[in-house]
């Protein structure tokens, strides 16, 4: 390449050989055409500008635009020359905009206030990257630098000036390609997340790693009702954020559809609170399937201003943040209803069973798990073939309507009455089936013991109508022929039979009166020894030829009781122990603290255990077949059971099989 004469001395290169300052600036181009970080060769072009010039000191000065400030990133020094600070005709060049050429001390010391330099001449030029100045070229020399020097450091300024601009189109990228990696990440992790606690503060945490904020909140709005909450908040106080959102215009703000900054927040009128934080809101609006599920407010430093390009990705991560909001509040209402639903399952005692669309547990309360010998929390999402028993019961649940009776044998024979259900969405589609059943037991034992009692009345009525029946007939046809004792035998004999007519019917009046009211009492203060003395003493007479004895320690224990109703509860308990024993029937009276207790006790069968809690039962019976040794209706006991009640006593049985029965029920004292 020919030399072009520029008035300056051709300079050497790194290997000693002379360099034209034209191949410097080829170098350097091709230097950066190549390089894929531009800002390395920063110094090289500092180099060779100083080759080409033959200058003492070369430095490269770039504005810092966040912190308003000037830095030396380039610089080239010789050893003669030391450092000389050129910032202040670097600052001049960035203000003014126009190229200096200082060729004599004269002319250069003006340009460093603080005193004289130790250079001839100096130079500089603005470095620019479009039409904004970016930074400062100057160069030092104790040569004279000339207006060709100046052209070559105007070349190397521009070369500078793309350098500079590739180096921030890089780290842009850069910054871009992290965001981008970086929002991937967080999508899916959003994405992931149906926990709305720990959603929202990971919001918050990817909005300070995407966009530099330092804290902010979370307001959520519920679209169907209207209601505005506070659900998240950090690095800001919650004063600030309550009074915020009490501001009269936030509401409106949540309707927005796209991110913005509040550049001005202390003449903002909804987010005037935040400027006390020295921040300026970020606003973002949680936006997913149409409608704002929330509002992200992300307080940003003054000098972290999102550029415009950033925008597109903070409207995409809204989106991301605005779906996963809404995927997290249709799980935490769904988590609500279910919640709600298994409270209300576990509540009720009927055995439920819940299964989903393909025929798995969803829910089973305790008594269904007791029943069917379930595992609780760990069936739930287990099939359900083959774990319900009888398979009819199972078959009835799959299908998912219909009713069904059925007798469970284990733990204990239960009568049921299952219903299958479909349970339904929304928009009608099937989404699992319910199972309900309901404890029928008591309700079939009644309805037998209904059956068994009026088998067992048929036969009492008939009993007495038929001696009636056949006295009457005998006086009729042959009374003038009877001997006079027949006939006040065959008179006794209808006697008797009507008594015992008559108290079963008032029986029977009495338990239908009581089924709908308590039994009316009429008390009387009453010396219970010498009442029941009385009473044992004419139900002497009533059964004669049995041995009834009464027995007491007290000479006297008043009390204020109904002699009717005392005197039928104890015919009744009397008329039992007559009946299922052949031995003395021994009456007795105590006191036990505040209470009288009179017991009945025979030496007869006694009563089998397991049959005790039927004795106090409505139509109860021991053997309900009609044709059992004993008669009675079975009502007998539960007369004694409601009249000892209504004196606001108790009463029970204590009894042996072989050995006897003693039936006691007690009844309060008169007040001392």
């Amino acid at each position: 390449m020919t030399p072009l004469d520029n008035g300056s001395a051709a300079s050497s290169d790194s290997r000693g050989g002379r360099i034209h300052p034209l191949d410097a600036v080829v170098r350097a181009a091709r230097a950066l055409a190549s390089t894929h970080r531009p800002e390395s060769v920063l110094t090289t072009l500092v180099d060779d500008l100083a080759s080409a010039v033959l200058a003492d000191s070369v430095q490269l000065w770039l504005a810092d635009l966040i912190e308003g400030t000037l830095k030396l990133v380039a610089r080239r020094d010789s050893v003669q020359a030391g450092f000389v600070d050129g910032s202040p005709m670097a600052a001049r060049l960035m203000s003014t905009g126009q190229p200096v050429l200082a060729p004599s001390p004269d002319l250069l010391s003006p340009l460093f206030p603080g005193g004289p330099i130790p250079f001839e001449s100096g130079l500089g030029v603005p470095v620019r990257d479009g039409s904004s100045i970016v930074g400062a070229l100057v160069a030092f020399s104790h040569r004279q630098l000339n207006p060709t020097d100046l052209q070559f450091a105007q070349v190397f300024a521009d070369q500078l000036g793309i350098a500079v601009r590739l180096t921030k189109l890089r780290a842009e990228l850069d910054a871009r390609d992290r965001e981008l990696q970086l929002f991937s990440e967080t999508s899916r992790e959003l994405t992931t997340e149906l926990q709305i606690d720990t959603l929202l503060g990971n919001v918050l945490r990817m909005a300070s790693d995407l966009f530099g904020s330092r804290g902010g909140f979370i307001a959520l709005f519920d679209t169907k009702t209207g209601h505005l909450q506070l659900g998240i908040f950090e690095g800001v106080q919650r004063e600030l954020v309550a009074e915020t959102m009490e501001q009269e215009g936030f509401r409106s703000v949540l309707g927005e559809s796209s991110p913005r900054l509040v550049t001005k927040p202390q003449d903002d009128p909804v987010f005037k609170p935040l400027s006390r934080t020295g921040m300026l809101p970020l606003v973002v609006p949680l936006r997913g399937e149409g409608s704002n599920s929330g509002l992200l407010v992300a307080l940003m430093p003054p000098g972290r201003v999102p550029a415009t390009g950033e925008f597109p990705l903070l409207a995409s991560f809204a989106h991301q943040a605005g779906l996963a909001l809404r995927n997290a509040l249709l799980y935490q209402e769904l988590e609500d209803r279910r919640a709600e639903l298994s409270s209300i399952i576990f509540s009720i005692r009927n055995p439920i069973i819940v299964v989903d669309q393909n025929d798995r547990f969803l829910a089973i309360n305790a008594t269904a798990q007791e029943l069917f010998s379930l595992a609780g929390p760990f069936d739930i999402g287990a099939p359900v073939q083959g774990r319900l028993r009888p398979p009819e019961l199972e078959d009835l649940l799959l299908r998912g309507s219909g009713t069904l009776e059925v007798t469970i044998a284990k733990p204990n024979p239960r009568t049921f009455k299952a219903r299958a259900i479909l349970l339904r969405g929304e928009s009608g589609e099937v989404t699992g089936k319910l199972l309900v059943m309901d404890d029928i037991t008591e309700q079939r034992e009644l309805e037998q013991m209904k059956a068994d009692f009026v088998a067992v009345i048929g036969h009492e009525l008939r009993t007495p109508l038929t001696l009636i029946k056949g006295y009457t007939r005998l006086l009729l046809s042959k009374g003038e022929k009877l001997e006079p004792d027949k006939r006040l035998e065959s008179v006794e004999a209808i006697d008797s039979a009507t008594a015992r007519l008559e108290r079963l019917i008032e029986d029977l009046l009495f338990v239908s009166a009581i089924e709908q009211q308590r039994p009316p009492l009429h008390p009387e203060d009453t010396d219970l020894v010498e009442f029941l003395r009385k009473t044992v003493k004419s139900l002497r007479k009533h059964y004669a030829g049995r041995k009834i004895v009464f027995d007491t320690p007290h000479s006297k224990l008043m009390a204020p009781v109904d002699r009717t109703k005392v005197e039928q509860i104890l015919s009744h308990l009397v008329d039992n122990a007559i009946k299922y024993s052949q031995d003395t029937v021994a009456v007795s009276l105590k006191q036990k603290d505040e209470s009288a207790t009179i017991s009945v006790t025979d030496r007869g069968i006694g009563i089998y255990s397991g049959d005790v809690p039927k004795l106090f039962q409505r139509f109860g019976q021991i053997d309900p077949s009609s044709t059992r040794a004993h008669g009675g209706t079975g009502i007998g006991l539960y007369i004694c059971k409601r009249l000892v009640e209504a004196h606001g006593g108790q009463i029970w049985v204590e009894s042996q099989l072989g050995r006897g029965s003693t039936f006691t029920f007690s009844i309060p004292l008169a007040p001392s």
